[in-house]
């Protein structure tokens, strides 16, 4: 998409290619890029900023070096970056981080300047809406990095009938309730962080969450090290054992979908309780090809036929689509089910139940080894975009 780069400042246009380059998984060059960069940065913070590396923070010292500018004047336009939750600390470090996911999840947990967030809302959704991210999923084998689980249900296991939690390995992403219960009990550190960033971000456009129940201030569960340093930076609330286990269950009350990365229990861990409406990676699964990142998980649903009366109860929470109403029938597609339950509990008739999913492969041990997957992918989609 062409524009007209004279209507903005060379800072902020440069700054803003940072942001479309391939390895921050960015969208395309355009009006509405810079203009929503222009917004987030002004023109000297834009100056310091574009010299900040993606992913990886690098000290206030080396950024004051490069700029040949006096460190306590660098220092202090980071630290206004910082508290506009624009770019990623760690300690005396900074770092630029994605648009989808990262600074917008940042700006959604941290900030509470509704009036200056409701317009980085609206501008920022006006580029996601255009589906820039369909483009990463076309050009993606498939990078299996995250999980919608089932909570608390039966599943049928070779003629048995047995409890999720009783089958749940440590190193693998299927969190039931005894999962959570031994995140719980293992970690000290517990947070939950200040608002759930997609409800919030709906709600910052003048929506509402549509899926009841569940409300901004509903955010993810975290645990470990992560927890530690959210409480630090006030982006979330330590709380106790007790408070965690009420969470858990207030979620899975108000027909949540539980969402997670690849984890152990003992890991640093995050549980997000998702609506239908409000989820962005929902709607990037739905919309933009997004199913690519979704990893086969251990049980997926299967139905009783003889059982099922056709009401579509399963099909109005359903969260991918994969129960359907097609003359009156229900119809079911294994392939968009993510396996999250929510079903299991709208279906009267008991005609839903968990099955064991052949396609299931036991993830990565470390989330890092998910990442690092990734990166010859992007190297490859970098170098064909550059001989085009």
């Amino acid at each position: 998409m062409q524009f007209d780069e004279s209507k903005y400042s060379m800072s902020h246009v440069k700054l803003a290619k940072r942001y479309s380059s391939i390895f921050m998984a960015g969208p395309k060059m355009s009006d509405d890029l810079v203009t929503l960069i222009s917004y987030m940065f002004t023109e000297e913070q834009a100056e310091i900023a574009r010299t900040l590396p993606p992913y990886v923070p690098v000290s206030y010292k080396i950024i004051a070096m490069l700029k040949r500018r006096p460190f306590q004047e660098v220092r202090s336009i980071l630290e206004e970056m910082v508290d506009k939750s624009v770019i990623f600390r760690m300690g005396n470090s900074c770092s630029l981080i994605p648009l989808l996911p990262g600074t917008m999840e940042l700006m959604m947990m941290r900030n509470k300047d509704d009036e200056w967030l409701a317009t980085y809302a609206r501008l920022y959704l006006k580029i996601f809406n255009d589906g820039y991210l369909k483009r990463y999923m076309k050009n993606t084998k498939g990078l299996p990095s995250i999980t919608y689980t089932p909570v608390n249900h039966d599943v049928e296991v070779k003629n048995r009938k047995v409890k999720v939690d009783q089958e749940i390995e440590a190193e693998n992403r299927q969190v039931s309730d005894d999962f959570v219960a031994k995140a719980i009990e293992y970690h000290d550190n517990i947070a939950i962080v200040n608002y759930c960033q997609c409800r919030r971000l709906t709600k910052l456009t003048g929506k509402e969450c549509s899926h009841g129940g569940l409300t901004e201030e509903d955010g993810c569960l975290w645990f470990g090290s992560v927890a530690k340093y959210f409480v630090s930076q006030d982006i979330a609330r330590k709380v106790s054992k007790k408070e965690a286990f009420q969470h858990v269950a207030h979620g899975k009350e108000n027909k949540a979908a539980f969402f997670t990365f690849n984890a152990s229990y003992k890991s640093d861990l995050m549980i997000c309780l998702c609506c239908q409406c409000c989820c962005k990676f929902i709607h990037v699964i739905n919309n933009f090809d997004g199913q690519k990142l979704v990893a086969e998980t251990e049980y997926k649903i299967a139905v009783n036929s003889g059982l099922c009366s056709n009401c579509g109860a399963c099909s109005k929470v359903c969260f991918t689509n994969a129960h359907a109403m097609v003359d009156k029938k229900h119809v079911y597609n294994k392939d968009e089910c993510i396996g999250c339950g929510v079903c299991i509990d709208a279906c009267e008739k008991n005609a839903l139940q968990l099955v064991r999913n052949d396609k299931y492969k036991k993830p990565p041990r470390h989330m890092m080894l998910t990442l690092l997957k990734l990166a010859p992918e992007a190297a490859m989609m970098a170098i064909k975009k550059s001989g085009s």
